[in-house]
């Protein structure tokens, strides 16, 4: 059965270096968009030829391994894991707003809670984190790691996008 004209396009791609740089068979990143993207749609990538990513910017490291983990179980190719490189802020006293909120929370039956979910930037223990489950791919946000960090991702073999 030949290959249709939708598909035929791929079949020519003019430039292997990518695809033989991250052993994908389609030159195709899925986007690793926290809170939306996961395990199903980083297998569903790479089944499909593309390259499957993982967001791990709001993931503790204990739930990266996990999820790189399912990821493996279900799927064996190549994998991106993506990290954030920010700098944190400086921690706000938000107490007088909490005060003077208090009442309506109570009134309406807010949980005082203690805020946004946590963007974590990349670290000693995210870095710890590749070491142990070498992904084919490591992707950064807002920039790149300290250089030790970095060189550390290379030194361990995965091709670094930032």
């Amino acid at each position: 059965m030949g290959i249709d004209a939708e598909h035929r396009h791929m079949v020519g791609w003019p430039n292997r270096r990518f695809l033989d740089l991250v052993g994908t068979e389609h030159p195709i990143i899925q986007a690793p968009m926290a809170n939306v993207a996961g395990v199903d749609l980083c297998v569903a990538a790479g089944q499909g030829g593309a390259l499957g990513s993982l967001p791990c910017g709001l993931m503790m490291p204990e739930i990266v391994r996990a999820q790189v983990s399912e990821v493996r179980q279900r799927f064996d190719g190549p994998i991106n894991i993506n990290f954030l490189c920010h700098k944190m802020p400086e921690a706000a006293d938000d107490s007088a707003w909490r005060a003077l909120l208090a009442p309506y929370y109570a009134e309406f039956g807010v949980i005082d809670a203690p805020g946004a979910t946590l963007r974590l930037p990349f670290d000693e223990q995210y870095c710890a984190v590749i070491e142990g489950v070498r992904p084919e791919v490591v992707s950064f946000h807002f920039g790149l790691p300290d250089d030790a960090l970095l060189n550390r991702v290379k030194a361990n073999g995965e091709v670094v996008i930032g």
